[in-house]
C-alpha cells in the first residue's frame, strides 16, 4: 500500500512543508540523492500549510543549522548491518550536514517548528510527549516464545534476538527470542532466570540476527546492539536494571558479540548487507535508475554496477 510522506525544509528561519502520496515508499531513495536534488524534487509541488503526523515517513532538512531529522516506520531495512550500510551512503550523500534519526514523526513536527540546531550526538533534544518508540514490542518472554518455537537458525530468512549470557560460574549460555521484550527491558519477574530456562542455541549468523544483548551476571554488565531504536531499549533497561551498567553498542556489534561469547559466528557480507539497501534505492518504475546513479554520485554509482553484475 503506498504511504505518504512529509517533509520540511527549513531556510533563512522559514519553514516550507511539502507532502508526497507515495514518499514513505522512496524516503530512502530520495534522501540518498542529498539535499539538492532533494529540495528539486520537492519544489516541483505545491506547498502545504500543515505538518500531517499520520504519514507514515519524513524529514527535516534545516539549512541554517546543517542538519537532517528524518524518519520511517517502514522496516523493510531491519537489520542493522544494512541500516548502518544506508546511513553511511546517506551521510556520503550530506557530508556537510549532521545526521539525526527521530523516533516518530511527532518529533519530525517538533523540528518542523522549532529549529534542529541544538541536537547533537545522533539524539534529537526535542521529543513528543507520550511518544513510546517501544509500544510494537511483545510484553513479555512468553509471547516471544510463541513466534521463537518456529525458528530454524539454519533458515537464512529466521530473524532473531540474541542473548549470550556469562553466569556467576563463568559459563556461557546462548539463547533466541524473536526480539528483546518488554519483561527482559523492565527487569520484570527475574528475565535472567526464565533465560536460562530456556533451549540453549549455537551461535547465530549474522543475517538472522537483528539485536543482541550480552549479560555478563558477575559484573552487572550488558551490552546491546540492533536496529534503530536500541538506544530507547538501552535508556528504558537503565530504569529498570538499577545497580546495572547499560551500554549501547551502534555499530558491529555481532562481531563484539561473537568476541565476547567465544565462538566466531558467521559475519554477514558486503552483498548481504546490501541486499536490502540497493532494491529501496532503485525501486518503482517512476523513475530513471540511471537518473539515480547520477544523482549519487561517481562513487557509489561504481559500487551499484559491481553489485549488478555481480
Amino acid at each position: 500500500m503506498i504511504q505518504p510522506a512529509m517533509f520540511a525544509l527549513i531556510r533563512d528561519g522559514q519553514t516550507t512543508l511539502y507532502s508526497d502520496n507515495g514518499g514513505a515508499d522512496l524516503i530512502a531513495r530520495n534522501l540518498v540523492w542529498g539535499h539538492d536534488a532533494l529540495e528539486r524534487w520537492l519544489t516541483d509541488r505545491q506547498p502545504d500549510h500543515q505538518f500531517d503526523t499520520d504519514c507514515s515517513a519524513g524529514a527535516v532538512v534545516d539549512f541554517d543549522a546543517k542538519a537532517l531529522l528524518w524518519y520511517t516506520d517502514d522496516d523493510v531495512i531491519g537489520h542493522p548491518r544494512s541500516i548502518q550500510m544506508l546511513d553511511s551512503l546517506i551521510q556520503t550523500a550530506w557530508s556537510d550536514f549532521e545526521i539525526l534519526y527521530a523516533d516518530g514523526m511527532p518529533d519530525l513536527m517538533i523540528a518542523a517548528g522549532d529549529s534542529i540546531s541544538h541536537a547533537n550526538d545522533r539524539q534529537i533534544r526535542i521529543r513528543a510527549d507520550r511518544f513510546d518508540p517501544l509500544e510494537s514490542r511483545c510484553e513479555t518472554m512468553e509471547d516471544a516464545v510463541e513466534f521463537g518455537e518456529e525458528f530454524e537458525p539454519e533458515d537464512e530468512y529466521g530473524r532473531f534476538a540474541w542473548f549470550t549470557i556469562l553466569d556467576h560460574n563463568d559459563s556461557i549460555h546462548q539463547r533466541l527470542l524473536s526480539e528483546i521484550t518488554l519483561d527482559v527491558i523492565r527487569n520484570e519477574r527475574a528475565p535472567l532466570k526464565r533465560l536460562m530456562k530456556m533451549q540453549s542455541c549455537d551461535v547465530p549468523a549474522e543475517i538472522n540476527v537483528t539485536e543482541g544483548m550480552s549479560i555478563d551476571e558477575a559484573n552487572k554488565t550488558i551490552r546491546l546492539w540492533g536496529g534503530r531504536n536500541i538506544t530507547s531499549v538501552a535508556d528504558a533497561m537503565r530504569d529498570g536494571w538499577i545497580g546495572w551498567d547499560i551500554k549501547c553498542e551502534t555499530s558491529a556489534g555481532y562481531d563484539h558479540q561473537c568476541q565476547w561469547s567465544g565462538p566466531e559466528g558467521r559475519p554477514m557480507t558486503a552483498v548481504e548487507a546490501l541486499g536490502s539497501v540497493v532494491p529501496i534505492l532503485l525501486m518503482t518504475d517512476r523513475i530513471d535508475p540511471a537518473m539515480i546513479l547520477g544523482e549519487i554520485g561517481k562513487s557509489f554509482k561504481r559500487f551499484v554496477v559491481k553489485l549488478v553484475a555481480f
